[in-house]
């Protein structure tokens, strides 16, 4: 494995795993909702720079999770990553019994997401190594999603619109430019 650090807080390593092209989420030590909150904050970051395919979630460090993380995990925040293209997490539970409920708790939440649990970091890269073709369907968006995970796809599809809107616009005054030291060299 050939690490690169992009992100710490107190609870969170992210890594870029150059190796496999991954991102690597190591948790530990007590998770709180907000030090998890903040942490989440931090791979979104991490996703604006560039798109992930692959997760590989660790539980392995973590001691103890409070109250709330496990929901807001599921409902608010792992069903967006399909949004922004992950398409499979490999997600290594915690070796506590609490550790284990918060992986399956997050996990039922969601159906439109390739993500499965396991209990050692060599099971979860076997299965995350396989090609990306034998998870297809997980790639689609599943036809329960929730009203945000809809407004989230309306929204990202408006940014493309303006996004191409400015480009357009770009272009054009770029070319009016062009025009006008075309002629300022002509007189």
């Amino acid at each position: 494995m050939q690490l690169e650090l992009l992100r710490s807080s107190a609870c969170l390593a992210i890594y870029h795993d150059l190796s496999r092209d991954w991102l690597l989420l190591e948790w530990a030590g007590e998770l709180t909702l907000t030090a998890v909150q903040d942490a989440c904050i931090a791979v979104v970051e991490c996703y604006m720079r560039r798109t992930y395919l692959r997760v590989l979630i660790s539980n392995s460090q973590v001691t103890g999770v409070g109250e709330g993380v496990a929901s807001w995990l599921g409902v608010e925040f792992i069903p967006y990553m399909a949004v922004v293209g992950v398409t499979q997490i490999a997600w290594i539970s915690a070796p506590t019994l609490l550790g284990r409920h918060l992986a399956q708790t997050v996990a039922k939440h969601i159906p439109s997401l390739a993500l499965t649990l396991f209990n050692t970091r060599e099971e979860a890269t076997a299965w995350l190594q396989q090609p990306l073709a034998a998870f297809a369907e997980s790639m689609l968006f599943s036809p329960w999603q929730t009203p945000a995970q809809v407004r989230l796809a309306q929204g990202v599809e408006v940014l493309r619109q303006e996004a191409q809107l400015i480009r357009q616009e770009v272009q054009y005054l770029h070319q009016k430019v062009a025009k006008r030291q075309t002629k300022s060299v002509q007189a």
